[in-house]
Parts: C-alpha cells; sequence; structure tokens
C-alpha cells in the first residue's frame, strides 16, 4: 500500500478509538467526516466498491483530515465482500 493509505489507516484507527460511536458526530474536536452512502440499486458490485472514486474520497479524508466512511447496504453490506 502507498504509504499516505497505510498513515490515513492508522490515523483513522486512532480517531475511531478517541471518538467512538457517537462522539465522532457529537465533540467539537472530532475530525470532519465524509460519508458516502449507498442504499439502493446504484451501489453496484463488487468491482464498483473498489472503484477509484473511494480511494479519491481516502486521499480527499488524508489530505483534509476527516474521517471517511463508508455505507452500503444493497446487494450485501460492505463486510460480506
Amino acid at each position: 500500500l502507498p504509504e499516505w493509505l497505510e498513515y490515513y489507516f492508522r490515523w483513522h484507527t486512532e480517531m475511531r478509538t478517541k471518538f467512538p460511536d457517537d462522539m465522532l458526530l457529537t465533540k467539537a474536536d472530532a475530525p470532519g467526516l465524509i460519508v458516502y452512502y449507498c442504499e439502493r440499486y446504484t451501489c453496484g458490485g463488487l468491482h464498483d466498491r473498489l472503484a477509484a472514486t473511494h480511494l479519491y474520497l481516502l486521499l480527499r479524508g488524508n489530505r483534509t483530515k476527516s474521517i471517511v466512511l463508508l455505507k452500503w447496504n444493497f446487494p450485501m453490506d460492505l463486510e460480506y465482500f
């Protein structure tokens, strides 16, 4: 993995540990959020879920020190791929 991506993953883990659950939304010193939510029919398959658009979101999150949250519900939750 590129160094910036490894750094972002480490930083993301630290921030999610520091701001668990809804603290990410309620604490003034929490980092910003970039949310990508896909509920129905527009999510695509595995290829779409791993496409460059999402890599771009991670790059932007790294540059802006924002937490990137990706959520898919259709056809299955992301954790099943």
